[in-house]
């Protein structure tokens, strides 16, 4: 099984994911937080989510689900969507596939890792590195050491004083 971009109808993201969710089809839907409106969140990629599923056995469904217009295909063909790609978006968006504002880090804020072999631990923000990582100083009583993780890895706790 493979990921695809899949184009819904105007206005019909939210429809389109539901009912593909309902034939038991693995969906991706992002929304964006919208702070000075308060309203109900705008899709992140207006007329397109994300679905995971065998092209050779649910393609016909897919194609004719109610809020669907058509699969991303070039030459035809669907364009299948690597799971790092769907990963990295998944890692910008809450529970709820809500992508909010974008986290804010200044050299000498704490933070504290929550994912991989340093789950939990605790460090000082160093600075950002290319493709969406941060170095973190990491202190305890028997060692110091600088990593780099993933930003979306990362959890503030206090801002630099």
């Amino acid at each position: 099984m493979f990921w695809y971009a899949v184009y819904t109808k105007p206005r019909q993201e939210e429809r389109g994911a539901k009912n593909l969710v309902a034939w038991g089809i693995e969906t991706v839907y992002l929304r964006l937080e919208d702070r000075k409106s308060y309203t109900v969140p705008a899709p992140f990629f207006p007329q397109y989510l994300f679905a995971r599923f065998d092209i050779n056995l649910m393609l016909r469904k897919v194609q004719f689900t109610r809020g669907i217009s058509h699969i991303v295909s070039f030459g035809g063909v669907p364009a299948a969507v690597n799971d790092e790609v769907i990963d990295a978006l998944r890692c910008r968006a809450d529970g709820d596939m809500v992508v909010r504002s974008e986290l804010v880090l200044k050299p000498g804020d704490a933070v504290m890792i929550q994912k991989g072999p340093l789950q939990k631990f605790m460090g000082v923000f160093e600075q950002e590195l290319p493709a969406e990582r941060v170095r973190i100083l990491l202190e305890n009583v028997t060692m110091t050491a600088r990593v780099a993780v993933d930003k979306c890895d990362v959890i503030k706790l206090a801002a630099a004083s």
